[in-house]
């Protein structure tokens, strides 16, 4: 009841240091590949090396533990459940790609929306991408203009687009 996915357009996540965005996020994914059969592309430095957020992703599919030093934790079969479920429903752009750049991001997500036809993207974090500007253009613009291609890509290709920005590390003040 309080908010709604649309295909064709773009949700900027942000908040308090590591208060959940990107736990956020991978719940609302596994659940809308898993009630709705959406296809989804994770570019996610945030979350590096892969095979760590496909354990995340698992265990959020199957409900349970991926370590097996937990009481109650997946079974081999169950296991094996969410690596199939994980494959049919996740396409991983990785940071190890060479340029990591906004343009090469939405490349690689065009070729997904192409060959998977994913419905959904998340770019986690906004801060891990290179942010090489032109000297003749200022942050303000720069940022504009990367916003703008996210936007345009989202209502081109019909899928939505989480673009989680971390906020720089709060400190406490003695008042």
């Amino acid at each position: 009841p309080y908010y709604t996915v649309r295909q064709g357009e773009m949700t900027i996540v942000t908040g308090i240091p590591s208060h959940g965005k990107s736990e956020l996020i991978d719940a609302l994914m596994v659940n809308l590949a898993n009630d709705y059969d959406w296809r989804l592309a994770v570019f996610s430095p945030e979350n590096y090396p892969t095979q760590g957020h496909i354990g995340k992703l698992a265990q959020k599919y199957i409900g349970k533990p991926f370590s097996k030093g937990y009481n109650g934790h997946m079974s081999e079969d169950e296991l094996s459940q969410a690596k199939q479920w994980l494959d049919e429903h996740f396409i991983f752009i990785a940071p190890s790609d060479g340029e990591l750049t906004i343009d090469h991001i939405i490349s690689k997500a065009r070729v997904a929306v192409m060959r998977f036809g994913i419905k959904g993207m998340v770019i986690d974090p906004w801060n891990e991408i290179d942010h090489s500007r032109p000297s003749n253009k200022s942050e303000t613009e720069y940022i504009s203009e990367c916003l703008t291609k996210i936007r345009r890509f989202a209502r081109t290709y019909k899928i939505h687009v989480w673009l989680i920005a971390h906020p720089t590390k709060l400190y406490k003040q003695k008042d």
